[in-house]
This record gives structure tokens, C-alpha cells and sequence, in this order.
């Protein structure tokens, strides 16, 4: 794939230069994604489910630490399978994903 690089958009908010094609986005998923990550029907080891649980819960500290709000609402992009929405969500969290 192409290099990727975030430039700030004239609106404010951020984008990125040279976005990929949509067959380019097929071929990686096809090719790369989905033969190197975990799948959503696929059973997890003890060993990933701890990995992915420990991920979240640093991402709750870290959000807890560094960046308090008083809304608790959190639009999750790139959602994955939805371990940090799920996260949020039990912890009283207003998510999107």
C-alpha cells in the first residue's frame, strides 16, 4: 500500500492525504487483514482474551487519567470487534462504534 499522512482539512478536522482506492482496500482485507488478525468467529485463547482485556482496561486508565469528561460518551472508529465498546458500554458509557 501507499504511504498514508494526516493533514489537517481547511473544516478543522483531520484526514488522510492520498486515502487508498476502494480496490486497494478490498486487496488489503483479502489479503493482509484478514489472514494476519484474530476474526470475529474465531475462539480465543485464555492467552489473547487476557491480552485483549489487559488493551482495554489500559485504554479505561488511560481515559480515567489523562482525559476526564463530564458526558462519558465515546465514538469508537475502526471499532474492530467491539472490545472497548463493550468496555465503555459496562462501564456506564454513552459508545458508538
Amino acid at each position: 500500500m501507499k504511504n498514508y499522512e494526516l493533514v489537517l482539512a481547511e473544516e478543522g478536522y483531520y484526514t488522510v492525504s492520498n486515502s487508498p482506492t476502494v480496490e486497494e482496500l478490498k486487496q488489503y482485507y483479502q489479503d493482509k487483514y484478514w489472514q494476519e488478525v484474530t476474526g470475529f468467529n474465531v475462539n480465543l485463547s485464555v492467552v489473547e482474551q487476557t491480552y485483549i482485556s489487559n488493551t482495554v482496561k489500559l485504554k479505561g486508565y488511560v481515559v480515567e487519567q489523562f482525559l476526564r469528561s463530564s458526558n462519558n460518551s465515546l465514538v469508537d472508529i475502526g471499532t474492530g470487534e467491539g472490545h472497548t465498546l463493550n468496555f465503555f458500554n459496562k462501564c456506564g458509557w454513552e459508545v458508538l462504534g
